[in-house]
């Protein structure tokens, strides 16, 4: 998902995942960090600035297949992103990531590995348990050792959510039916992980969890979020 704007980056005239830490874009680095995970496929949803997403995107020379998406909708919320990317998403495992995050080599390994075993039969959130959560970050509350919900606004729970969701091919068809029931319901201005709350909480499918505390990533969303990437930039990719 890179349609984002960066409105709290102040960014106006380039899409948030080309902002510049140290001497390279987010998006060069994200690129750099995908490897570990044999894709088959990559598909970008952009929105803000589409075309010069979509320019940077081929000059860096993606390594996999690159499908390109416009969002025309990318001030609203994050759902509509998805929803656009979901004719693509039926024949396959998907990985769905933000455009905004960056995660070193370790944590990716981590994904790969528990996206080829037998372990990955649900949809899956990938979470950590050892940040400090702002009221900004996304919130992940269990029941009974299972996935209940996540939001920012819990005041109860155990893990914080990274930004991606994997989905086997098993359950992509229900994945994509959750999208259209929050579409069909007027609810064009959710957030993408209002998806698997309703995967879970509607449609009772269990969803699991895929804890990969340990290692350094980067969320860049708020001046003081591009701040610490600068400083946490050189740990992030040294570990692998």
């Amino acid at each position: 998902m890179a349609a984002g704007k960066g409105t709290r980056l102040a960014l106006e005239e380039i899409p948030k995942c080309l902002v510049p830490i140290n001497e390279n874009p987010l998006l060069y680095y994200i690129l750099s960090s995908l490897a570990p995970l044999h894709l088959k496929e990559l598909l970008v949803v952009g929105g803000y600035q589409y075309e010069l997403l979509k320019s940077h995107f081929l000059d860096l020379k993606p390594s996999m297949q690159t499908i390109f998406i416009e969002n025309k909708d990318f001030d609203k919320g994050s759902i509509l992103t998805v929803a656009k990317a979901v004719a693509g998403l039926v024949d396959d495992d998907f990985l769905l990531m933000n455009g905004d995050h960056l995660y070193s080599q370790f944590i990716m390994k981590k994904v790969a590995a528990y996206a080829s075993s037998s372990n990955f039969n649900k949809v899956t959130i990938v979470c950590d348990r050892d940040r400090d959560l702002t009221d900004d970050d996304m919130k992940v509350e269990m029941e009974n050792g299972s996935f209940k919900c996540m939001s920012k606004k819990l005041s109860v729970y155990e893990y914080g959510y990274v930004g991606m969701t994997l989905v086997p091919k098993q359950r992509v068809n229900n994945y994509i039916s959750c999208v259209h029931q929050l579409l069909d319901a007027g609810h064009t201005n959710y957030n993408v992980e209002e998806i698997v709350n309703v995967l879970r909480r509607e449609n009772q499918e269990a969803v699991q969890i895929l804890d990969i505390s340990g290692s350094a990533w980067i969320e860049v969303d708020t001046p003081a979020d591009l701040s610490l990437a600068h400083l946490k930039i050189k740990e992030v990719l040294a570990h692998t």
